[in-house]
């Protein structure tokens, strides 16, 4: 029988991959995307429990580190539909701490460019800009083309920001 720690960990996983099935179905379209949606709506506490356990004991081990780090991305586009701002944003916080803990950096441009993108959708252009340009940073430092447009697109929508 596995111990309590080891039952999380399988729900954990279990939840991201569901997490992550629901955003694959989502970003196909069509009937695709209305069961994505359903199964995203019908395992939302499930999901949340998982990740809410992996943010909690991301000190514990790189194995639940990696977890909290990967839930965001796992349902990324499902997650910026069905996640209120101020939700996203502590997971954003949690998954982006669990990326400077196991030094990755590519996923931690990613949540700092996240975070900008649900700063900006709460009305906050301050802190948007300040995380779209720590995530420009981070994707010049590791020579990340893809990274770098995204930064410098999302930050276009800011005239007066500094992306030097």
């Amino acid at each position: 029988m596995p111990s309590l720690r080891q039952a999380q960990l399988l729900h954990a996983t279990h939840y991201i991959d569901v997490l992550g099935a629901a955003d694959d179905l989502y970003g196909k379209g069509g009937e695709a995307l209305t069961r994505g949606l359903a199964l995203f709506d019908l395992e939302w506490l499930n999901i949340q429990v998982g990740f809410d356990w992996a943010a909690t004991n991301v000190e514990k081990d790189k194995a639940t580190a990696q977890l909290c780090d990967d839930y965001p991305n796992a349902g990324v586009h499902v997650l910026a539909l069905r996640q209120h701002p101020h939700v996203r944003i502590r997971w954003l916080e949690a998954a982006l701490a669990a990326a400077q803990r196991l030094n990755n950096r590519s996923t931690e441009g990613a949540h700092l460019g996240n975070l900008g993108t649900a700063y900006e959708t709460l009305g906050n252009p301050r802190h948007a800009i300040k995380y779209h340009e720590q995530a420009l940073a981070i994707a010049r430092e590791i020579h990340s083309r893809r990274g770098e447009s995204n930064a410098l697109g999302n930050l276009e929508r800011f005239p007066y920001a500094c992306t030097q």
